[in-house]
């Protein structure tokens, strides 16, 4: 499912209920070229404000620095799986790029609340912002929807009042070196799985790293979640 409107410079795209991440294949839809990353925050310290750097395990191809991010351990607002480290503000974050500019990027969107509000950035272009009212147009909001509460065994059914759903970006020219992240309001802005991509082009290298060509999408292992029971 598409977002309605006019073409825009970036491109949402809902998955089915209750599915936490994308896999390389979707992404890439049989592209020559393409290279999928992914973060989990598995790795990184619980804590507020955090600032660290992430290549996505992509061999350094993508490199992505995060600041001022929250990463919190899973609960019934977030965590993909229902186990480990989850993204969270009740402020704001930034993820910037260094080396290949993605054009995708994927994003599991758990306890979407009003205050929830994104931004893709090309230098200081603002190629698009997607609000909460945006991604309730894509789940329908919590009138009957499938994509309310949490689809994680461990939390299932707890947070029904609010969409749980994995959602995909892309832009079709160009690419992005800038997100925003921002909780407008009171709450909490919560993610996990965080997926980028360089698709179906041959990206400019950064200074010192040799281009690659041909591309094949990496594997990714990650936390999907039991899924519902």
């Amino acid at each position: 499912m598409l977002l309605p409107g006019p073409p825009p410079p970036v491109v949402a795209a809902l998955a089915a209920p209750g599915e936490q991440i994308a896999t390389p294949s979707a992404i890439c839809r049989g592209q020559p070229r393409c290279l999928v990353g992914l973060e989990t925050f598995d790795a990184r310290s619980v804590g507020g404000g955090q600032n660290f750097a992430s290549d996505f395990g992509t061999g350094g191809r993508i490199r992505g620095s995060y600041s001022g991010v929250d990463v919190a351990a899973a609960d019934l607002w977030g965590g993909a799986g229902g186990e480990g480290r989850y993204a969270q503000t009740f402020g704001s974050y930034t993820l910037s790029f260094s080396g290949w500019k993605p054009n995708y990027f994927g994003i599991w969107l758990s306890a979407l609340d009003g205050g929830n509000a994104l931004a893709f950035y090309d230098g200081s272009r603002m190629l698009r912002q997607f609000t909460a009212t945006d991604f309730r147009m894509l789940t329908g909001g919590c009138n009957g929807s499938p994509y309310c509460a949490n689809p994680t065994a461990r939390f299932f059914g707890q947070a029904a009042h609010e969409p749980f759903a994995f959602v995909s970006f892309w832009t079709p020219t160009g690419g992005f070196d800038r997100i925003t992240f921002h909780q407008l309001g009171p709450g909490g802005f919560e993610s996990d799985n965080h997926m980028v991509g360089v698709i179906g082009k041959s990206p400019a290298p950064a200074p010192g790293m040799a281009a690659i060509l041909g591309l094949a999408a990496l594997g990714v292992a990650a936390r999907t979640g039991a899924g519902r029971p």
